[in-house]
């Protein structure tokens, strides 16, 4: 199991954590027979100003209300 970040593979080492920008184009893959779990997390850059923290944290919310009106309204249409 690994990440490839930026276009550069990034093998999981058991014990050990991986972290990573996000604003790089990444996936994930696992080719072992075991199932594979992540934990992600979202960290402001330390630059950001108040008020900018508070607009991300704003639209993330927006978008997770989108995502879930989204999702009612797919089960809903039984798609």
């Amino acid at each position: 199991a690994g990440m490839v970040v930026a276009g550069e593979p990034r093998a999981w080492r058991p014990g050990e954590a991986m972290v990573f920008d996000t604003s790089f184009v990444h996936s994930a893959y696992n080719d072992a027979s075991a199932p594979a779990d992540y934990l992600h997390i979202d960290f402001f850059h330390p630059d950001l100003e108040p008020d900018e923290r508070f607009a991300l944290a704003a639209f993330r919310r927006c978008q997770d209300q989108w995502k879930d009106a989204r999702a009612r309204l797919r089960r809903e249409l039984g798609l």
